[in-house]
């Protein structure tokens, strides 16, 4: 689903001011100064990959302010970007410090040589350094980033004295609708799979890798570890076989929904639902059609006449927008579940 509800009671700035008062004293006690574990604190993220188009300082500004207001003025706060010229320049605010991200198939003497000429002082920091990558739907294998060359950024990385931090270490999980995706124009639509194992140092269940062994490994070059043993992985369900035993139809049972008609669809956010599916139904009753269009679907559209399914328009693929019947002569009831 898109697009935004003209009747949401707050302006961006009020409903950021809002939330930063009700959260950011919950923080303050958790700050580095005020004996807490929180370091530094980062004003935004990867904010200059909408450069050039989107480039506002004046809001970089307002989030600044808005830290500043409760969490006072002698904190780190940080930024974060990608080592791209537009990026770096476009994410960047006076007075604070730049950090980078990248993954291991960047050499890092490189990557903070190019920071310099936005930011001469201050650390090195690589705020996110992917030691894996996400699965997208329709990948025909699991993600995996070289545990050897991992091991050799890492490495070097400690060696320029810089500071880093993995993303992720630990694999986890996209638990509901919260899988997410990714969006570089139009064509290029990548929708994540539940799992959020990453490829990490440590799986999805929490069990150690031959990457955790090599990260391992460099860090113990530099700093003597706990003698405490590495927990054992975790014990795993047998898995069996599964057998439904009936199914129920959405058709069947559509009174059981709330219904509203209207004379063009709204989006999911107008009728205050965030994600899941959404029935659109309309009864044609004018000379048949064989093709139909539906433009700028977000995210995927199972269309049906009556409840027979014909076909999905997808938003990964190219044709998103228009399904062909394949003989079909449309008319009567052509029913659209939107996810």
């Amino acid at each position: 689903s898109s697009g935004i509800n003209a009747e949401w009671p707050l302006r961006p700035g009020e409903a950021i001011a809002s939330w930063f008062e009700v959260v950011l004293p919950k923080m303050k006690p958790l700050l580095y100064k005020n004996g807490g574990p929180i370091l530094t604190v980062q004003v935004e993220n990867e904010y200059g990959a909408f450069g050039p188009h989107v480039c506002d300082k004046d809001y970089l500004g307002f989030i600044l302010q808005q830290y500043e207001k409760y969490l006072g003025k002698d904190v780190v706060y940080t930024t974060v970007d990608n080592t791209n010229v537009v990026r770096l320049e476009c994410g960047n605010l006076p007075g604070l410090l730049k950090t980078l991200d990248f993954g291991p198939d960047k050499i890092p003497h490189f990557q903070f040589e190019m920071r310099r000429k936005y930011q001469a002082g201050g650390p090195s920091v690589n705020t996110e350094f992917w030691a894996g990558w996400f699965d997208k739907w329709g990948d025909a294998r699991h993600a995996n980033v070289s545990a050897a060359l991992v091991q050799k950024r890492l490495y070097e990385m400690l060696y320029l004295n810089a500071s880093v931090n993995f993303y992720m270490f630990e694999g986890g999980t996209n638990f509901g609708y919260m899988n997410g995706a990714m969006s570089k124009d139009g064509y290029a639509y990548n929708a994540r799979v539940t799992s959020y194992d990453y490829n990490a140092a440590l799986s999805e269940a929490g069990d150690t890798t031959d990457k955790y062994w090599a990260i391992r490994k460099v860090v113990e070059s530099y700093k003597t570890l706990p003698p405490d043993p590495v927990p054992p992985h975790s014990p795993k369900w047998e898995s069996t076989p599964i057998h439904f035993s009936g199914i129920i139809s959405l058709f069947d049972n559509l009174n059981v929904y709330k219904s509203v008609n209207t004379h063009l669809p709204f989006t999911m956010e107008y009728f205050d639902q965030p994600d899941g599916f959404i029935l659109y139904t309309l009864e044609w009753t004018e000379s048949p059609i064989s093709n139909i269009s539906l433009f700028d679907v977000h995210d995927r559209a199972i269309v049906y006449l009556n409840t027979t399914r014909l076909g999905v328009i997808d938003r990964r693929f190219a044709a998103n927008g228009s399904l062909v019947a394949n003989g079909h002569r449309l008319q009567g009831d052509h029913p659209v579940c939107v996810d």
